[in-house]
């Protein structure tokens, strides 16, 4: 695995941990700070196969984000954030 993979690991494990522990107001404050361009490039980057390359057990990583979870993602996210979220969440069903 590149370093280039492997902080992109981290920083998936770190934004699920994110979006599982936090309430959706704190969920909004962040999103509000993460500069949009960026978060679509690393969705860009992103595919089934590389995640689950990255993640050999692709299936207990889905498993560790419930439907509430992405809900709560949804409703903080906002409409500025429709495209990414939907983006995202094709991309947790290819998994």
């Amino acid at each position: 695995m590149h370093l280039d993979d492997t902080i992109l690991k981290l920083k998936l494990n770190k934004a699920l941990e994110t979006i599982r522990k936090e309430p959706r107001e704190n969920l909004q404050k962040r999103l509000n700070q993460i500069n949009i361009s960026d978060l679509q490039k690393s969705l860009k980057e992103l595919d089934a196969d590389k995640i689950r390359q990255m993640f050999p057990d692709a299936q207990s990583l889905k498993s560790k984000v419930t439907a509430e979870d992405l809900d709560k993602l949804k409703q903080a996210a906002g409409k500025d954030y429709k495209d990414l979220y939907e983006q995202a969440e094709k991309l947790f069903k290819e998994i």
